[in-house]
């Protein structure tokens, strides 16, 4: 997982255990991100990135997982 977060640019040494794991949570954990495929895409990239926030991540930290997961 460090590898791959340091790979998108993130300084894996400022980020908690819980900050990688939402991260990483479109490939990691699809089911939890996606709510069971009770919510649209949408909408869990919507509350994806409200967690992301709540952890304490800046919004360039958010931007930067955004696009290593989606491109964009």
């Amino acid at each position: 997982m460090d590898k791959e977060l340091i790979e998108a640019g993130f300084d894996v040494t400022k980020l908690t255990d819980t900050q990688k794991e939402l991260i990483m949570q479109p490939s990691y954990g699809p089911e939890n991100f996606h709510m069971d495929g009770e919510i649209t895409p949408q909408q869990a990239l919507a509350f994806w990135k409200q967690k992301l926030s709540q952890s304490g991540l800046s919004q360039q930290d958010i931007s930067r997982a955004t696009k290593m997961h989606f491109g964009r």
